[in-house]
């Protein structure tokens, strides 16, 4: 058998495998290759995105360093540069490029002692702005505006890194400049937000072994305050609290609502249709409807979906204190008093006392911080107190919304006032019980007196018969008392009240145009004769009535004629069911034989008879004598009758007094000057048959014999206009006066006409008008009681004034801003509404809260303000000589609001969270 060679049978596999494997390998390598060259490729992108997220980490962080930095304190404040505005008259912001940028400004003042904004000096000025006089501007006091390129602020800035101020920083887009704020978000480019962009660098190593730096990106960042935006985003937690008006339930949403409505803000045609449904950015009202774009867009720097605050005392620094912790707590049924925190070596946080003064430091501590001398303040006695708050506060647990009642809430009594000159001063020993001015702590709630006044017609009526027959003269008298209720509640007078009123009693007339037959017509006083000095003084009173929320009661005479009672007051009582009615007088007859003042009673027979021999049928008023027929005082004096229903002079100077009103030029210190009519002006002489008949209805007085006072009037009338410049009647009853004050007076600093009746202060005497007809001031019968208008007309078109709102359980104290409502002064020349007003008053300097220069030598009531040294004496009486160590005449708004609203905040808690988070 041939035996065969099996290598020769596979010969080139070898090669093919070998061949294989190298294609295989080649194959692997390039696919490693291109895999490697895409890894690259990935790792050089993922890299550039890391050093945009390190650069925008990089701003974040030193954006948020800039913020605490700068805004950390607790006394910096962020600004709008837009506040920076050069010509703040127009709408445009004028002199700011930048306007969307916001700076940070400091309130220390570091010239000052001690750092604070404030100064006080009781003899220059009172409360003032330690800045005012020097060269401080805010926008010189501006040391950062937080964006990108200004780090480290306007005083760290070096080298080639410039300051950027957002008033004259000029950035036009380019490549150093970030559009942070743009189209899309905007619509008017003055909305556009730009920054300087900042680049970063990087430190490098070159093959040759040098280092170099390299651009390695940049950041931009722009910081913006939300608190000066409407918050779109919060819900209001009241909101399903259906508001009824009868109970009060769900007035918080009225009252204090949480969130900010959408309609309100122009350009939002719509918001969510379900209000509790959170908003999460401004942009998603363009969800809710296409129309809401261009809003949207309009509105960028005014809305946001989120805010939050610290609640820092800007101006002293520290947090702000729970003023509700206070208010809603108590100490055995009185106000509590709260501790201060310390620690061993400082007073952390200064508590609240009762008798902390509203006005001026409130305590010897505050008095310490704020480098004053306590005890020289100057309005230590007549500042109000914390427990005034804490007592207006807890009303709430007494009233109810929609109906509430109340009775008369007099104020304090001064016993032992301060009376001089033997006690015959100017309240002639009236007044024994006056209001207490000092140191308000207790609610008052009384009625205001909007007009006190008289009208009056003359008759005649035959006395005798035959040839001894005479002619009797008859003053009829038609008082005019108009009472409102400026509160929310129903003021139950549950007592009557006695009105004293004094007025022009000594005046004559002249009868049938002939100057040689006329006749005094005095009334009033303490005697039947004529009683200069206290001639004109009469005695009205007011019985119990209830007077519902707003409302303003007429009183007048009411059913037959009475006689004028000058002894026994409760005989001259007046009404307000029926309308007044020339049928309805007090009337004075004039029947002396022998007169001691024969001089004044002229006419034919020159007998000194107050008896006529004819009946007059016309008169006008025309005095005989300037200095015996002008009237010796005008005032009226309002009092609660607690001891004596049916009063007496005697029982009338012991009841306690509620309103005490001069509205005189000198306080009664000089009479003045009495009314003449114009020639050709005549009032009817009614002719009656005898001392029983009486003056038919239909026969209204003539209007020039009205005499008495009045709150001046929203539209005054054209003859008190016709005598001034017409701006010069424009007062604000509830802005810079106060009608529910105990003390109403001429002030040293009131504006005066240089003729009678001067027009000073915001109760008036008038010119003689047609305006003021009986038929023209007719009340409105409404629900069965005759009713007018405080500032008017009873016709003005305005049926209720609801002045001031007493807190109540459902309402209580929702803000700062509802203390408002509360009376913190006894003197009229200061605001109705104090607390949260910023009606400068017009009395003192725009520089400081006293005035700077007292008029004469008797504290502030003197010749230099048109009186004389017994003048001042008379004033200095009824303030009861407090001028000698307290200013009266003070911005007592801005001290009251200086000391509340940087110190204290409230909750929005009820009652029982309020005080167990006190306790």
């Amino acid at each position: 058998m041939k035996a065969h060679n099996v290598r020769h049978a596979i010969k080139g596999f070898a090669l093919i495998a070998t061949i294989s494997v190298l294609l295989l390998l080649t194959m692997v390598a390039v696919a490693f290759l291109s895999l490697s060259a895409l890894t690259v490729k990935t790792s050089r992108f993922e890299w550039a995105q890391e050093e945009a997220r390190a650069n925008a980490r990089l701003g974040l962080m030193i954006a948020i360093g800039e913020l605490q930095r700068d805004l950390g304190p607790d006394q910096r404040i962020a600004v709008s540069a837009s506040l920076l505005d050069s010509n703040p008259d127009t709408l445009a912001i004028e002199g700011v490029n930048n306007e969307q940028w916001m700076g940070v400004v400091s309130s220390r003042f570091d010239q000052n002692q001690n750092g604070s904004p404030f100064t006080r000096d009781m003899d220059d000025g009172g409360l003032q702005d330690a800045r005012n006089g020097t060269n401080f501007r805010i926008r010189d006091q501006v040391t950062n505006y937080l964006v990108s390129g200004n780090e480290g602020g306007r005083d760290k800035m070096r080298g080639a890194r410039q300051y950027q101020d957002a008033l004259t920083e000029n950035l036009p887009l380019g490549q150093d400049v970030v559009e942070i704020v743009s189209r899309g978000s905007v619509r008017n480019p003055r909305d556009f937000v730009r920054v300087r962009k900042v680049v970063t660098e990087k430190l490098r190593l070159t093959p040759d072994g040098r280092t170099e730096i390299r651009p390695n990106g940049g950041y931009a960042w722009w910081v913006q305050s939300n608190n000066q935006k409407a918050h779109v985003g919060r819900p209001d937690t009241h909101r399903n609290s259906a508001i009824d008006h009868n109970n009060g339930t769900g007035m918080q949403r009225m009252l204090h609502p949480q969130d900010a409505e959408p309609f309100v803000i122009e350009g939002i045609a719509q918001g969510q249709d379900n209000r509790d449904t959170r908003v999460l950015t401004p942009k998603t009202f363009t969800i809710i409807s296409e129309s809401n774009r261009i809003g949207v867009l309009n509105n960028f720097h005014a809305m946001t979906s989120f805010s939050s605050s610290v609640i820092c005392n800007v101006r002293d620094g520290g947090l702000k204190k729970n003023l509700s912790a206070f208010l809603h707590n108590s100490d055995n049924g009185q106000a509590p008093e709260i501790r201060d925190l310390n620690d061993p070596s400082r007073s952390c946080y200064i508590g609240v006392s009762p008798n902390d003064f509203l006005i001026g430091p409130p305590n010897e501590r505050y008095a310490a911080i704020r480098d004053v001398d306590f005890n020289d303040t100057q309005l230590q006695d007549i500042a109000p107190t914390f427990e005034l708050l804490w007592n207006w506060a807890n009303l709430a647990n007494e009233f109810s919304f929609g109906y509430a009642s109340t009775g008369i809430r007099e104020q304090k009594i001064w016993r032992g006032a301060p009376s001089r000159n033997g006690g015959a001063n100017v309240y002639d020993q009236e007044n024994l019980r006056p209001a207490d001015p000092r140191n308000l702590s207790t609610i008052k709630i009384t009625p205001v007196i909007v007009e006190a006044c008289v009208y009056y017609n003359l008759a005649t009526y035959p006395r005798g018969t035959g040839s001894e027959q005479q002619n009797a003269l008859r003053l009829c008298l038609y008082p005019r008392i108009g009472l409102w209720n400026p509160y929310n509640v129903e003021m139950r007078l549950d007592k009557p009240m006695l009105l004293q009123l004094f007025l022009n009693g000594k005046k004559t007339v002249e009868f049938n145009g002939n100057v040689g037959f006329t006749r005094e017509i005095y009334y009033g006083g303490r005697r039947n004769t004529f009683d200069g000095q206290y001639g004109g003084q009469v005695y009205f009173k007011l019985p119990a009535v209830t007077i519902p929320p707003g409302e303003t009661f007429i009183f007048s005479m009411g059913g037959a004629p009475r006689e004028l009672n000058i002894n026994q007051f409760g005989a001259n009582i007046l009404q307000a069911r029926e309308a007044p009615s020339s049928d309805s007088y007090l009337f004075k007859d004039y029947l002396q034989v022998r007169t001691s003042r024969g001089q004044y009673a002229r006419d034919e027979d020159n007998d000194p008879s107050e008896l006529m021999p004819i009946a007059p049928t016309s008169y006008r008023e025309r005095p005989l004598s300037y200095k015996e027929h002008g009237a010796d005082n005008y005032m009226f004096m309002l009092k609660y009758l607690q001891n004596n229903p049916n009063p007496t002079i005697a029982s009338f100077r012991n009841e306690p007094a509620l309103v005490y009103a001069s509205v005189s030029l000198q306080a009664g210190g000089g009479d003045e000057f009495p009314l003449e009519w114009p020639t050709g002006t005549e009032g009817i002489v009614h002719q009656l048959t005898g001392p029983g008949d009486h003056v038919d209805a239909g026969n209204p007085p003539h209007p020039f014999s009205r005499d008495g006072f009045r709150v001046r009037w929203l539209d005054e009338t054209a003859s008190n206009k016709g005598v001034n410049n017409e701006l010069f009647l424009q007062e604000a009853p509830l802005g810079n006066w106060n009608l529910r004050a105990s003390y109403i007076c001429r002030n040293p600093y009131d504006n005066l006409t240089n003729r009678a009746p001067y027009f000073h202060g915001i109760y008036t005497r008038d010119n003689p008008s047609d305006e003021l007809s009986w038929d023209n001031l007719n009340p409105v019968l409404r629900n069965g009681f005759q009713t007018g208008f405080p500032f008017g007309k009873a016709n003005f078109g305005v049926d209720t004034v609801v002045a001031f709102e007493v807190p109540t359980r459902e309402v209580g104290i929702p803000s700062l801003g509802y203390l408002r409502h509360l009376q913190l002064s006894e003197y009229v020349w200061h605001p109705s509404y104090t607390i949260g007003t910023s009606v400068a008053d017009p009395k003192v300097p725009t520089t400081g809260t006293i005035p700077t220069e007292i008029p004469g030598n008797n504290r502030g009531w003197s010749s230099a303000g048109m009186g004389t040294g017994y003048w001042a004496q008379l004033f200095s009486d009824i303030v009861f000589y407090l001028p000698e160590k307290n200013h009266l005449i003070f911005d007592m708004s801005y001290e009251v609001n200086h000391n509340l609203w940087s110190d204290f905040f409230l909750t929005g808690g009820t009652q029982n969270q309020v005080a167990n988070f006190a306790q």
